[in-house]
C-alpha cells in the first residue's frame, strides 16, 4: 500500500468510525470470534479455517465499541472481483446473510465504506441483533 493510500485508508476509517459513534479496540481486543459480540464471556481461542465462530470471510479483521450502546461491531474486509478473490460480491453477500442469520447476528455489507484496499474490498460489518 502506498503512502497516499494509506493515508486515504486512514481517513475512510476514520469517517466510518464517526458515522457510527464508534471507537477503535485495540488489535488484542478485536472480535475476531462472534463470542465476543454476542458477549457469551469465552475466553479467545486459537483459530482454525473453516473454525464456526468466524465470518465465512474473516479478512482484515478489526473491532469497535460503541460507549453509548456498549455495543460490540466486528468488521471484516474481503476481497472481491480482484484477481485474488474467490468469490463474489453476490456470493458474499448470501454467505453473511446465512451466518447472521445462523448465529442471530445483524450483518451489514457496504462496497462504499471498506477502507482496506477501497474498490478491491468490502465491508462486512457483524452486531448482536436485537430482537
Amino acid at each position: 500500500m502506498s503512502p497516499s493510500e494509506k493515508v486515504l485508508s486512514e481517513k475512510l476509517r476514520k469517517d466510518y468510525c464517526h458515522k457510527y459513534g464508534l471507537n477503535p479496540l485495540p488489535p488484542a481486543a478485536w472480535p475476531t470470534c462472534l463470542d465476543s459480540i454476542l458477549r457469551k464471556g469465552k475466553k479467545r481461542h486459537h483459530h482454525t479455517e473453516g473454525n464456526d465462530c468466524r465470518g465465512p470471510h474473516a479478512d482484515h479483521n478489526s473491532g469497535f465499541y460503541n460507549r453509548q450502546t456498549k455495543e460490540i461491531v466486528g468488521v471484516e474486509q474481503p476481497y472481491f472481483g480482484h484477481p485474488t478473490a474467490t468469490k463474489s460480491l453476490a456470493a458474499i453477500t448470501k454467505d453473511v446473510e446465512a451466518f447472521a442469520a445462523a448465529h442471530k447476528l445483524k450483518a451489514r455489507v457496504s462496497t462504499e465504506e471498506s477502507w482496506h484496499c477501497p474498490g478491491r474490498t468490502v465491508l462486512i460489518e457483524d452486531r448482536k441483533s436485537v430482537v
